[in-house]
């Protein structure tokens, strides 16, 4: 009978070699979590930082998500990004409308809050009322106000202060012809417009000798002999300020009624189309681009980026799905 006690017994292991992979420098027969497997160099190499275990480097390669993220087709995503909308976000719901007292901020495509004084609004700031809250209050330039100012008039159509003709001290309408009042020396003519007291006609005023004198040539109507006593101009130019231009300087815009004019921008605004906050084109120096809006700080899920060029211009810029990405523009 044999003794095994005696024999010497070996016992042969198979190894696999080609399921093994490095990791500095070492073999072994997988990756720790948080690290995959690179098919060519057949080494461990590190997962995006957003998941916990995953088979590829990118964003989208997860299969596994650190705490705090959801895994969604790939990618880790937290709270915020697993509510992004394809039109609008009210709160943590996507909605095809934003509420009552709630604006579109088309850039974040989310429902913001308006300002205090507005039922409905098209920006955040108090000029940026189309509605008031208060039902007694009237809007003017945006801003919801206890009464008109003077040398405006109550349009009862919008509930809103439109701004009188020059020509008028107060008025019922926007034409030089619904004057109710006028100035020292002028008074309100049979056809509603403000007329020279001498009978002077309306490219005239008067001096102080009480008679008719010529506006100067930039003016179609005017109050005095200079080219900056203008109340309107003549085709092709605008009134700015009292005088007649060619185009509106940084920081003005043109607005189109009867007698064109360059108003002046919201004050966050270099360059703008209209007089609201959200009327924008180019940012002062401190404030960031968003948008159309110009902010001294940018919204959550927005970088401030710096603009190659001009150190002292910003833009805000929506962050990557996951990251944000630093980087001049």
């Amino acid at each position: 009978m044999l003794d095994l006690a005696k024999q010497n017994v070996f016992y042969v292991v198979q190894i696999n070699v080609s399921s093994l992979v490095r990791t500095d420098g070492e073999c072994v027969d997988h990756c720790q979590e948080g690290f995959f497997v690179h098919k060519e160099s057949q080494e461990c190499e590190p997962c995006h930082k957003d998941c916990r275990s995953c088979g590829g480097p990118r964003s989208d390669d997860c299969d596994s998500c650190e705490d705090d993220f959801t895994l969604k087709d790939g990618q880790c995503l937290d709270r915020k990004q697993l509510t992004t909308c394809p039109e609008r976000q009210f709160k943590t719901s996507c909605v095809d409308e934003c509420p009552k007292g709630y604006f579109n901020n088309e850039q974040e495509q989310e429902c913001m809050q308006c300002h205090a004084d507005c039922a409905s609004c098209d920006g955040p700031d108090d000029k940026d009322c189309n509605v008031c809250r208060n039902p007694k209050a009237v809007r003017y330039d945006g801003e919801c106000l206890a009464r008109c100012p003077s040398n405006t008039y109550h349009d009862e159509n919008n509930n809103e202060c439109t701004a009188c003709d020059k020509s008028c001290l107060t008025c019922s309408g926007h034409e030089p012809t619904d004057c109710l009042s006028c100035d020292a020396n002028r008074r309100v003519d049979e056809s509603g417009g403000c007329v020279w007291s001498s009978q002077c006609t309306m490219d005239s005023y008067v001096d102080l000798n009480g008679d008719c004198q010529r506006c100067h040539t930039q003016c179609r109507r005017c109050d005095g002999p200079g080219k900056d006593h203008c109340l309107s101009c003549n085709e092709s130019h605008l009134l700015l300020n009292g005088t007649c231009v060619k185009k509106c300087p940084v920081g003005y815009y043109v607005e189109d009624k009867v007698d064109p004019a360059c108003e002046r921008c919201h004050p966050s605004c270099e360059s703008c189309f209209g007089h609201h906050s959200q009327h924008c084109k180019t940012c002062k120096p401190g404030f960031f681009k968003q948008a159309s809006s110009c902010v001294e700080t940018c919204s959550e899920r927005f970088e401030n980026i710096k603009k190659k060029n001009f150190p002292d211009r910003f833009l805000c810029l929506l962050c990557c799905s996951l990251c944000c990405c630093s980087k001049d523009v």
